[in-house]
């Protein structure tokens, strides 16, 4: 009797070790250079790739370099800015942290959103306003370079 009560106790620790143990959900292969396709200050679609009529032709310069843990982020502007980076485990939210020199207004730290990916597509909703931009919430459609 005392053998079938450890099984069970066994069976059950077994049962709830399996169900802590969630498996990552596969996200963006973000190791690599993106570059803007098309970004929208607002609702308004201010750049498109190859697009003669761009309100800020700026952004064809707007790269996102991904090292392992690291980054290196060109501005419409063409400033440049390092520092690292950390997606959340749900592949949600995407943050940029310890920017030198310090863009304005960010303390150093900007959000991200990943509103959707694809192998060769990265749609990114940046959460802060962006000074720059007159403090509109950015989307910014990314492709490899």
């Amino acid at each position: 009797m005392k053998i079938k009560t450890i099984f069970w106790a066994l069976g059950i620790l077994a049962v709830g070790l399996f169900n802590q143990c969630k498996t990552p959900i596969p996200g963006p292969d973000l190791n690599r250079i993106w570059k803007a396709q098309e970004v929208k200050e607002g609702a308004t679609v201010v750049y498109r790739a190859g697009s003669a009529g761009n309100v800020y032709p700026g952004y064809s310069n707007y790269r996102m370099k991904f090292g392992v843990a690291s980054i290196e982020f060109t501005e419409l502007s063409g400033e440049k800015f390092a520092g690292t980076w950390v997606l959340t485990d749900d592949n949600s939210k995407l943050t940029f942290n310890g920017l030198m020199p310090i863009p304005y207004g960010t303390g150093g730290t900007i959000e991200f959103t990943l509103v959707r990916w694809e192998a060769n597509k990265l749609v990114l909703r940046r959460e802060t306003p962006n000074h720059k931009t007159g403090g509109t919430l950015n989307e910014y459609t990314l492709i490899p370079e």
